[in-house]
């Protein structure tokens, strides 16, 4: 693996220094043959921490150095980023035991960069990002999530104190750090690929705490602990661990070479002051003689300047792809009210014996559909969305995209059907707007291409996309893995309680992607029993609050839809711990018109609301205005009200 490794690093354009002790000699830089010797040798070389490295020296042995001992090599040897599988942590019960990794305390006082795939979920990786950030050092995510990753698995359900998206960005958090002369380390945490990743999130932490709990039985701990538990895992993945160690490290490698090249390409264009231009400088270490003669002292620092580090370049277009419905909405009248007057207010029992015959009511055709609904919101509220979605070939689908060109939209994602009729979605209301029932025929949706949309994506580059249940787990599947490579945030509005288990047929590693989900409480309760289904759980008996414990294992985020209680968004806040922000309605409604598409009214608002929010909803008005904008929803025969305009939306947004 050491070769592949080495491979990778050159491809990329950087120098590989694989650093070991050799006959008692630290060498940096392995020849094909000393790495094929070190190989064979295997455990009988020995692991070499900091503590260890005069031992290893002083009896001529072999050595194969820690996070801790690479360090200190690396620091001697002008060496700034150094790539690794992942760091030691502090052990379970280490707040007793005192068991804590050497490699923390290294990159509390060396100041050399690490990447890594994060910490292994058998350690407390809580107590280790707070013992990071005792000693100083920076964490960071790679990607556009700043959770911290758990080694085999992407999410730890911690969060690293930033998250990095480029090379760029990443060499100049290191180069700051150089400029300050900060003698800490940092740590570079780049996730395991959805590919690579061979364990489920759910099923390693249940194994993690039955193993612990049956490690306490049989007296097992301290540094005994570790290989138990590592033993446990090893059975849950069936030996397939150490696949996915190999390729994280390959990856890590790749992502380490890219932050080096940048990292070089920034130092060399630091401005030499007038003072020193004359001065000589130190030539640059033989990575070949790591133990020649060094000066002591440290060569002259340039001082410290602010820099512009360039970001990806996303499009503040939000993306989004979902169904568009024609509408037919039919609502009874009160029986207290003849069919001329307003609507009575009434309760549901007093229309259960009308439905086996006709009853006076209202009829209205308007535009729908999830994904259409949530681009009009979004538009209303001003963004400015690109909507990928089908329509038939008749006058439905005419009267549909004519809506959309009429608002000033832009329809160029709207593909039509030759031959197909649109999508119908013929709901019942009772007197008081409240949904009974519905006839859903959404067939048409299956024609929307998932090559098309990442295609489209990959074009665009969306900072946010959204879409919806209406489309194919295919669809989905293309989405998920165009949005991985161009770190677009996504969201998913499960549509219904039957679309909303289709995104949990994909690999876990694929949905877990996805930044922010929008159920109701019915779609939650299904996504739950699907993710339970082989729990011992009576979804029934669970509360909201018990039911996402188990969902957020899974996503980062849930604003859960709860009609008149308003909405509750639970998640991992910037610091890793866990919040839950309730939101209330401001304010009763005189009357409920209808409630389609006030859901679909929140998430399109929503998504315009953190676009102009730089991406944040917490401290800010983001959800009490997507709030308000679903209110005015409620009270209006159309799917999206007519009465949002940008303007408003703002004033709702302002604290």
């Amino acid at each position: 693996m050491a070769l592949d490794v080495e491979r990778i690093v050159k491809a990329e354009g950087a120098t590989p220094a694989t650093i070991a002790v050799m006959h008692g000699r630290v060498k940096v830089g392995l020849s094909t043959s000393e790495l094929e010797f070190l190989a064979k040798v295997g455990q009988k070389a020995r692991k070499t921490s900091r503590r260890d490295l005069a031992l290893v020296m002083s009896q001529g042995e072999y050595g194969a150095t820690t996070v801790s001992g690479t360090m200190v090599v690396a620091h001697r040897a002008g060496i700034k980023v150094f790539v690794t599988g992942g760091i030691g942590g502090v052990h379970r019960g280490g707040e007793s035991t005192m068991d804590i990794s050497a490699d923390l305390t290294e990159l509390g006082r060396t100041p050399v960069t690490v990447v890594c795939a994060g910490v292994k979920s058998i350690l407390d990786i809580e107590r280790t990002l707070e013992y990071l950030e005792t000693h100083g050092v920076t964490v960071a995510t790679y990607g556009m999530s700043d959770e911290f990753p758990a080694f085999y698995v992407p999410r730890s359900g911690f969060k690293s104190m930033v998250n990095l998206t480029t090379p760029e960005a990443c060499a100049g958090l290191i180069k700051s750090n150089i400029d300050l002369q900060l003698e800490s380390g940092t740590v570079i945490a780049v996730p395991i690929r959805a590919q690579d990743s061979v364990v489920d999130p759910v099923r390693l932490q249940a194994t993690i705490s039955d193993a612990l709990m049956d490690a306490r039985k049989r007296g097992i701990k301290g540094k005994d602990q570790t290989p138990f538990l590592l033993n446990r895992v090893n059975q849950l993945t069936r030996g397939r661990s150490l696949a996915a160690n190999i390729a994280l490290v390959k990856n890590n490698a790749q992502v380490g070479s890219r932050i080096a090249v940048a990292l070089s390409e920034q130092l060399s264009k630091t401005t030499i002051s007038p003072a020193n231009r004359d001065k000589p400088t130190s030539p640059p270490p033989n990575p070949n003689n790591a133990d020649e003669k060094k000066p002591t002292s440290p060569s002259p620092q340039p001082p410290f300047r602010p820099q512009l580090q360039p970001s990806p370049t996303f499009s503040n277009r939000p993306f989004i792809v979902g169904g568009s419905v024609l509408d037919i909405t039919a609502k009874w009248i009160s029986p207290t009210a003849n069919c001329s007057s307003h609507p009575a207010k009434a309760s549901d029992t007093d229309f259960k014996g009308l439905l086996s015959t006709s009853s006076p009511g209202t009829v209205t055709q308007t535009p729908g559909g999830v994904g259409r609904n949530i681009a009009e919101a979004c538009f209303r509220t001003g963004g400015n969305p690109l909507l990928h979605t089908v329509v038939g070939d008749d006058l439905a689908g005419r009267g549909l995209v004519g809506h959309l060109e009429g608002l000033g939209m832009d329809t160029s994602g709207v593909e039509v059907a030759k031959g197909q009729a649109t999508a119908v979605y013929n709901a019942l209301l009772l007197p008081n707007g409240n949904l009974l029932g519905a006839v859903a025929d959404m067939s048409l949706h299956d024609r929307i291409d998932g090559g098309k949309v990442a295609d489209r994506i990959m074009k665009e580059r969306p900072r946010i996309l959204c879409f919806d249940g209406n489309i194919t787990t295919e669809c989905m599947e293309a989405i998920l893995e165009t949005c991985r490579k161009t770190e677009s945030i996504t969201i998913f509005e499960p549509t219904s309680v039957p679309k909303s288990q289709k995104i949990l047929s994909l690999p876990h590693t694929l949905y877990e992607s996805i930044k922010i989900i929008t159920p109701d409480r019915h779609e939650l309760r299904a996504m739950a029993k699907q993710l339970l289904t082989t729990y011992d759980l009576k979804i029934d008996d669970l509360s909201d609050e018990q039911i996402l414990r188990w969902v957020l294992l899974r996503f980062e985020s849930v604003f859960l839809k709860r009609g008149g209680d308003g909405v509750l968004a639970c998640g991992r806040n910037e610091s890793g711990e866990a919040y839950k922000a309730e939101f209330r309605p401001q304010k009763m409604l005189r009357e409920c018109v209808s409630v389609t598409g006030a859901g679909d009214s929140f998430v399109g608002a929503v998504i315009s609301g953190l676009l102009q929010n730089d991406l944040k909803w917490q401290g800010t008005q983001a959800i009490p205005a997507a709030m308000r904008v679903s209110e005015m929803t409620l009270m209006s025969k159309f799917a999206v009200s007519e009465e949002v305009t940008p303007e408003s939306f703002r004033k709702f947004l302002q604290p």
